[in-house]
Protein backbone atom coordinates (compact mmCIF):
# COMPACT_ATOMS: atom_id res chain seq x y z
CA UNK A 1 0.00 0.00 0.00
CA UNK A 2 2.92 2.29 0.79
CA UNK A 3 4.37 1.56 -2.66
CA UNK A 4 1.08 2.49 -4.30
CA UNK A 5 1.04 5.77 -2.37
CA UNK A 6 4.59 6.59 -3.48
CA UNK A 7 3.78 5.50 -7.01
CA UNK A 8 0.81 7.79 -7.18
CA UNK A 9 2.92 10.61 -5.75
CA UNK A 10 5.53 10.01 -8.45
CA UNK A 11 2.88 9.97 -11.18
CA UNK A 12 1.49 13.25 -9.85
CA UNK A 13 5.01 14.66 -9.78
CA UNK A 14 5.56 13.47 -13.34
CA UNK A 15 2.25 15.02 -14.42
CA UNK A 16 3.21 18.29 -12.73
CA UNK A 17 6.56 18.14 -14.53
CA UNK A 18 4.83 17.64 -17.88
CA UNK A 19 2.57 20.61 -17.17
CA UNK A 20 5.65 22.60 -16.17
CA UNK A 21 7.41 21.62 -19.41
CA UNK A 22 4.34 22.61 -21.45
CA UNK A 23 4.15 25.97 -19.73
CA UNK A 24 7.92 26.38 -20.17
CA UNK A 25 7.51 25.81 -23.93
CA UNK A 26 4.76 28.42 -24.05
CA UNK A 27 6.90 30.89 -22.13
CA UNK A 28 10.00 30.33 -24.25
CA UNK A 29 7.97 30.87 -27.43
CA UNK A 30 7.23 34.41 -26.32
CA UNK A 31 10.39 36.11 -25.02
CA UNK A 32 8.51 39.21 -23.78
CA UNK A 33 6.36 37.08 -21.52
CA UNK A 34 9.41 35.08 -20.47
CA UNK A 35 11.25 38.11 -19.18
CA UNK A 36 8.26 39.41 -17.21
CA UNK A 37 7.11 36.09 -15.73
CA UNK A 38 10.43 34.82 -14.37
CA UNK A 39 11.41 36.10 -10.96
CA UNK A 40 14.95 37.32 -10.42
CA UNK A 41 17.42 34.47 -10.02
CA UNK A 42 15.03 31.93 -11.53
CA UNK A 43 15.96 30.02 -14.64
CA UNK A 44 14.06 27.27 -16.35
CA UNK A 45 15.99 24.02 -16.50
CA UNK A 46 16.16 22.05 -19.70
CA UNK A 47 14.08 18.88 -20.14
CA UNK A 48 16.99 16.54 -19.43
CA UNK A 49 17.84 17.96 -16.01
CA UNK A 50 14.14 18.03 -15.15
CA UNK A 51 13.90 14.35 -16.04
CA UNK A 52 17.01 13.63 -13.98
CA UNK A 53 15.39 15.29 -10.98
CA UNK A 54 12.32 13.10 -11.47
CA UNK A 55 14.52 10.04 -11.68
CA UNK A 56 16.30 10.95 -8.48
CA UNK A 57 12.92 11.16 -6.75
CA UNK A 58 11.94 7.59 -7.56
CA UNK A 59 15.35 5.87 -7.38
CA UNK A 60 15.02 5.27 -3.61
CA UNK A 61 11.85 3.26 -4.27
CA UNK A 62 13.62 0.86 -6.63
CA UNK A 63 15.20 -2.32 -5.34
CA UNK A 64 18.93 -1.79 -4.93
CA UNK A 65 19.93 -4.07 -7.87
CA UNK A 66 17.75 -1.94 -10.13
CA UNK A 67 19.16 1.43 -9.09
CA UNK A 68 21.66 2.84 -11.59
CA UNK A 69 25.20 2.93 -10.27
CA UNK A 70 27.12 6.19 -10.42
CA UNK A 71 29.08 6.29 -13.69
CA UNK A 72 32.75 6.96 -14.22
CA UNK A 73 32.52 10.42 -15.78
CA UNK A 74 35.88 9.92 -17.54
CA UNK A 75 34.59 6.88 -19.47
CA UNK A 76 31.99 7.73 -22.16
CA UNK A 77 30.80 4.10 -22.24
CA UNK A 78 30.13 4.20 -18.50
CA UNK A 79 28.13 7.40 -18.89
CA UNK A 80 26.20 5.87 -21.82
CA UNK A 81 25.44 2.73 -19.77
CA UNK A 82 24.33 4.93 -16.89
CA UNK A 83 21.98 6.94 -19.10
CA UNK A 84 20.55 3.75 -20.60
CA UNK A 85 20.14 2.24 -17.13
CA UNK A 86 18.35 5.38 -15.94
CA UNK A 87 15.96 5.17 -18.88
CA UNK A 88 15.31 1.47 -18.27
CA UNK A 89 14.76 2.13 -14.57
CA UNK A 90 12.27 4.86 -15.40
CA UNK A 91 10.40 2.57 -17.79
CA UNK A 92 10.43 -0.21 -15.18
CA UNK A 93 9.04 2.15 -12.57
CA UNK A 94 6.29 3.31 -14.95
CA UNK A 95 5.32 -0.29 -15.73
CA UNK A 96 5.27 -1.17 -12.02
CA UNK A 97 3.20 1.93 -11.31
CA UNK A 98 0.71 1.04 -14.03
CA UNK A 99 0.57 -2.52 -12.71
CA UNK A 100 -0.23 -1.29 -9.20
CA UNK A 101 -2.90 1.07 -10.49
CA UNK A 102 -4.47 -1.70 -12.59
CA UNK A 103 -4.42 -4.08 -9.62
CA UNK A 104 -6.10 -1.42 -7.52
CA UNK A 105 -8.75 -0.86 -10.19
CA UNK A 106 -9.27 -4.62 -10.44
CA UNK A 107 -9.81 -4.87 -6.68
CA UNK A 108 -12.30 -2.01 -6.79
CA UNK A 109 -14.12 -3.64 -9.70
CA UNK A 110 -14.23 -7.00 -7.90
CA UNK A 111 -15.54 -5.35 -4.73
CA UNK A 112 -18.20 -3.54 -6.74
CA UNK A 113 -19.25 -6.78 -8.47
CA UNK A 114 -19.30 -8.57 -5.12
CA UNK A 115 -21.50 -5.90 -3.53
CA UNK A 116 -23.85 -5.95 -6.55
CA UNK A 117 -24.04 -9.74 -6.35
CA UNK A 118 -24.70 -9.56 -2.62
CA UNK A 119 -27.50 -7.01 -3.16
CA UNK A 120 -29.01 -9.21 -5.87
CA UNK A 121 -28.89 -12.28 -3.60
CA UNK A 122 -30.42 -10.27 -0.74
CA UNK A 123 -33.29 -9.16 -2.99
CA UNK A 124 -33.80 -12.73 -4.17
CA UNK A 125 -33.84 -13.95 -0.57
CA UNK A 126 -36.43 -11.35 0.42
CA UNK A 127 -38.58 -12.31 -2.59
CA UNK A 128 -38.38 -15.98 -1.63
CA UNK A 129 -39.34 -15.22 1.98
CA UNK A 130 -42.36 -13.24 0.73
CA UNK A 131 -43.30 -16.10 -1.60
CA UNK A 132 -42.99 -18.62 1.25
CA UNK A 133 -45.19 -16.47 3.49
CA UNK A 134 -47.74 -16.07 0.70
CA UNK A 135 -47.82 -19.80 -0.04
CA UNK A 136 -48.09 -20.65 3.67
CA UNK A 137 -50.99 -18.23 4.04
CA UNK A 138 -52.63 -19.61 0.88
CA UNK A 139 -52.32 -23.17 2.21
CA UNK A 140 -53.88 -22.17 5.54
CA UNK A 141 -56.72 -20.38 3.74
CA UNK A 142 -57.33 -23.38 1.47
CA UNK A 143 -57.46 -25.74 4.46
CA UNK A 144 -59.90 -23.43 6.27
CA UNK A 145 -62.10 -23.22 3.18
CA UNK A 146 -62.17 -27.02 2.80
CA UNK A 147 -63.00 -27.57 6.46
CA UNK A 148 -65.78 -24.98 6.44
CA UNK A 149 -67.18 -26.58 3.26
CA UNK A 150 -67.24 -29.96 5.06
CA UNK A 151 -69.16 -28.35 7.91
CA UNK A 152 -66.39 -28.66 10.42
CA UNK A 153 -65.62 -25.90 12.82
CA UNK A 154 -62.45 -24.00 12.00
CA UNK A 155 -60.34 -22.88 14.89
CA UNK A 156 -58.21 -19.81 14.51
CA UNK A 157 -54.62 -20.32 15.43
CA UNK A 158 -55.06 -17.84 18.23
CA UNK A 159 -57.84 -20.00 19.77
CA UNK A 160 -55.57 -23.01 20.22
Amino acid sequence: MKTLFYTLQFLKLENDTNEFNESKDEISSNSAIQSTMQPAGFSLADDKSNTDADLENFFPFLDSPLRPATPDMNDPRSVAFYEEHKQLAKEYFKVQSELLMLESQLKQHQQQEESESLAKLQNEYESLVLLKNFLTQSTVNNMENRMSADGREVLNRSDR
